[in-house]
């Protein structure tokens, strides 16, 4: 009994003596449930407006994107006839933290392709 006694009192001066940090954090800032991941986001679109600074003619992705774009407004148009000087295909990457949960400041990472 007095051996344990002795134990704990020589692991409070330990732990004390030792300047441990006296605040606290949460578990779930420590900890990652079972099942618990982040999920990938992935975003594709089309910019417009970029003054001659676009994909150009080279990038065939540009010209599938716009031409299908168009034809789901209703407009019917021959790739061959589209000029890509003001339009640019880009991929948005992000990840999306468990439960929706917001990251605190900086800790997005939005990835622009």
């Amino acid at each position: 009994m007095w051996k344990r006694i002795l134990l704990l009192g020589l692991m409070f001066v330990v732990v004390t003596a030792s300047g441990v940090d006296a605040s606290f954090s949460r578990i779930k800032d420590l900890a990652m449930l079972d099942g618990q991941s982040t999920e990938p986001l992935l975003g594709y679109g089309l910019v417009v407006g970029l003054n001659g600074t676009g994909d150009g003619q080279s990038s065939a992705y540009t010209v599938a994107s716009l031409t299908s774009m168009l034809e789901r407004l209703g407009v019917t148009v021959d790739q061959t006839q589209i000029k890509l000087k003001n339009v640019a295909a880009v991929l948005i990457t992000s990840e999306l933290s468990p439960f929706g949960a917001r990251q605190p400041p900086g800790r997005e990472g939005v990835v622009l392709g």
